[in-house]
């Protein structure tokens, strides 16, 4: 029996075809970019308001509404009852590891940066942008060609962003599906993706502006983090839009870094809290930020040693 919905949307595909720009696919860039754990521009007026500020992080540096995860978007009476497939609609180095990991964990069929993985053949495996590139370009919702899983939490290869170049594809391709964006503090995604892949070049921040990413910031000049958290201010307003013109899809905000994440996940898809972990995070930064608190509370013990000592000569 046919599913007329199916063939409507594979009309609309069919109809987008010509007009999607095919943008460049980078073999070394699947290479490079993966985090797995295992084997044009939009020109909205709401542009001008991409940085309107909202509400401030510990430093007081003012946080805009774009890159700020909302906790509201789910209504308690879904939670536990989300549609699949899950579909994370997120940048790299944004946690896409941690909701790997989480989903695996709880028992969800997950995949991370590959698709089609084939368990004969450890070297069988397709990076899901380019299976995702392939199923639009022969009329199909974007997942066709990936396989069937429960969970998508990497879309791109660092190279082709489907998230990006096929958004509109993914929402009205799957009327009922749960989409995900993740959310950090913007000066540590820009000092990790400054310095991933940390034995390799380019690092990621400088291979995104060579790339033709829609959006991304332009290659000239030094980079800096507004200009990346621009793109991801201007990506995130464009999702949001599209979801909320659509019903029937749920996005749900995960802001990676705010210590209730875990419970909060827990409450609303019933896989425990002890599942859910920052993954796959840079281990020199993350030395050098030890270091930096380790040498930090070594000077105060110094300090309150000196005073303790004045007081017992007093």
């Amino acid at each position: 029996e046919v599913n007329r919905s199916e063939v409507t949307v594979s009309k609309l595909f069919i109809r987008r075809k010509g007009k999607k720009k095919n943008r460049f696919h980078s073999k070394g860039a699947e290479k490079e970019n993966s985090e797995e754990e295992e084997g044009g521009e939009s020109h909205d007026d709401e542009d001008e308001s991409a940085l309107q500020l909202s509400d401030t992080s510990n430093n007081g540096i003012m946080i805009p509404d774009c890159l700020k995860a909302r906790n509201d978007t789910v209504p308690v009476s879904f939670f536990q009852k989300l549609a699949k497939p899950y579909i994370n609609l997120g940048f790299p180095k944004m946690g896409t590891s941690s909701l790997f990991k989480y989903f695996k964990c709880g028992g969800l069929v997950s995949s991370h940066f590959y698709c089609n993985k084939n368990t004969t053949c450890a070297k069988c495996k397709e990076s899901c942008s380019r299976c995702a590139q392939n199923s639009v370009e022969s009329g199909l919702p974007p997942l066709s060609q990936c396989g069937k899983y429960d969970v998508y939490t990497q879309l791109d290869d660092g190279g082709y962003f489907p998230q990006i170049e096929l958004l509109e594809e993914f929402v009205h391709g799957y009327p009922n599906a749960t989409f995900f964006l993740t959310f950090r503090n913007m000066e540590k995604w820009y000092s990790s993706i400054s310095n991933w892949p940390v034995n390799r070049s380019p690092k990621l921040a400088e291979q995104f502006k060579r790339m033709d990413i829609t959006g991304s910031p332009p290659n000239e000049g030094e980079s800096n983090p507004k200009e990346f958290s621009d793109w991801y201010c201007k990506h995130v307003k464009k999702v949001r839009k599209l979801v909320a013109q659509n019903p029937s899809r749920t996005l749900v905000e995960v802001d990676i870094e705010d210590p209730g994440t875990g419970q909060w996940l827990e409450d609303m898809f019933g896989i425990g809290e002890s599942c859910w972990s920052v993954r796959n995070a840079n281990a020199k930064i993350n030395q050098n930020q030890n270091e930096g608190k380790r040498s930090k509370r070594k000077a105060r013990t110094e300090q309150h040693d000196r005073k303790r000592d004045r007081k017992k000569i007093d």
